[in-house]
C-alpha cells in the first residue's frame, strides 16, 4: 500500500513537473534551461548524497575498487561488491534484505598462535566477532564497537587501519527471537587487530552471543563449525603473517611512565607558579578527586554552612541567628494573641 501510494505521488508531481515545463518553455526559453540545469543537478545530488551515501560512500566505494586481492574469491567478490555499490540502495543498513555491508574483526595475540573469538548462538559455533555497519560508513569503527561490546576488551591495537580482506557472505535463514531471518548476503570487510590474552574477557551470555575465548589456530577445524568460514580464517592467518605485532605491555608501560613524568612537570610548574593552580578547571593529583585550588580551600572555610535559595553562601552564625530572631519574633506574636484574648474574655 504504501509503494502504491509513492508511485501515485510520483506520477502527479511528474505530470504538474511536465505541465509547468511545458508552460516555462513556451514563454520563457530563458528561465527553462535555467530550471532544467539545476533539477538535473538536483537528481544527481539525491541519487549521489541521499541514495547512496555522499562523500563518504564514494570514498568507501573507491577503496573496494583499489583493493589488492589476495586470491580469486577476492577478485571476484570485490567486483561483485562494487557492482552491488552502484546498484544496490540502503546498501548499508538491513534496510536491504537481500545485501547489506558488515564489518569484522580478526583479533590474534602477539606470538600470532591464538585468535580470539566468540560463541554464535544462532549456529552454535565459534565465530570471528563483527557487526553489521547499520548506516556507518566508518567501518573500521564498527569492528572495533563490536569488538568491545562482544569480548569486553578495552584496550586493544589496530595494526592496519585499512581492511586486509573482502568476502562476500552468504547467511542462511534462521531463527532470531522467535522470528525467521531469511537468508541474505553479507559484503564483509575484515580489519587486522592485535589483543593481551591476558586481559579479562566477557563471559556473561548474551542474545546473540554467549562469552569470548583464545582458540590455538590448529584447532579452529575442530572449534569452528562453520566448514565454509575455514577457508577465509585460513586465508586471514596467512595475511596476518605479513603484519608484525605490538608488544602491548611495553607499550603500556611506556604510555605510563609518560604520564607520571608529565604529572611531575605539572607539579614542578605550579610549585614555581601557583597562579596556575588559579586556573578554572585545573585539576592535579587523583583524578577521582580533583585537587582543590587555594580560592576552593579559602571558600570553603568562609562559607561553610547552608544555601537558603540564594546566590549567597551565608555562614552557620548568620544563619543560627537569623533563626533565633525568627523564633523570638513568632514568640512576640503568640503572647500578643495571648494577651488580647484575655482581655476580650476580661471584658466579658
Amino acid at each position: 500500500m504504501k509503494n502504491v501510494v509513492l508511485f501515485l505521488v510520483s506520477l502527479a508531481g511528474l505530470f504538474v513537473a511536465v505541465w509547468g515545463a511545458g508552460v516555462l518553455m513556451a514563454q520563457y526559453p530563458l528561465y527553462f534551461c535555467i530550471a532544467f540545469v539545476l533539477a538535473v543537478t538536483l537528481v544527481w545530488y539525491i541519487r549521489k548524497k541521499i541514495l547512496f551515501g555522499g562523500t563518504e560512500y564514494s570514498i568507501l566505494k573507491e577503496k573496494i575498487r583499489k583493493f589488492k586481492t589476495f586470491n580469486q574469491q577476492e577478485e571476484k567478490d570485490r567486483l561483485r561488491a562494487f557492482r552491488f555499490m552502484n546498484s544496490q540502495k540502503n546498501i548499508m543498513t538491513r534496510n536491504n534484505p537481500n545485501v547489506h555491508f558488515t564489518a569484522s574483526a580478526w583479533i590474534i595475540n602477539q606470538d600470532k598462535s591464538k585468535v580470539l573469538m566468540i560463541k554464535q548462538n544462532a549456529f552454535k559455533t565459534w565465530t570471528w566477532i563483527g557487526a553489521h555497519a547499520d548506516g556507518e560508513l566508518d567501518l573500521l569503527a564498527v569492528a572495533c564497537k563490536a569488538v568491545s561490546e562482544k569480548t569486553g576488551l578495552v584496550d586493544f591495537e589496530v595494526l592496519d587501519k585499512n581492511f586486509i580482506s573482502i568476502e562476500i557472505l552468504g547467511v542462511q535463514g534462521y531463527m532470531k527471537n522467535r522470528e525467521y531471518e531469511p537468508a541474505h548476503l553479507h559484503i564483509n570487510v575484515t580489519f587486522l587487530l592485535q589483543a593481551l590474552e591476558t586481559d579479562p574477557l566477557k563471559l556473561g551470555a548474551g542474545d546473540e552471543e554467549n562469552g569470548a575465548k583464545w582458540i590455538p589456530l590448529g584447532e579452529l577445524a575442530t572449534e569452528c563449525r562453520e566448514l565454509l568460514m575455514l577457508p577465509v580464517y585460513y586465508k586471514l592467518i596467512e595475511k596476518a603473517k605479513k603484519y608484525s605485532t605490538v608488544d602491548i605491555l611495553a607499550k603500556r608501560a611506556a604510555q605510563e611512565a609518560a604520564d607520571a613524568e608529565e604529572e611531575e612537570e605539572l607539579a614542578a610548574q605550579i610549585e614555581n607558579n601557583p597562579a596556575l593552580e588559579e586556573e578554572e578547571g585545573y585539576t592535579f593529583g587523583r583524578a577521582e578527586e580533583p585537587r582543590k585550588t587555594r580560592k576552593t580551600r579559602k571558600n570553603e572555610k568562609q562559607y561553610e554552612g547552608v544555601l537558603f535559595g540564594s546566590s549567597l553562601a551565608r555562614s552557620i552564625e548568620e544563619v543560627e541567628r537569623e533563626m533565633d530572631e525568627e523564633n523570638k519574633r513568632r514568640a512576640q506574636v503568640l503572647q500578643d494573641i495571648i494577651r488580647k484574648e484575655h482581655t476580650r474574655v476580661d471584658n466579658k
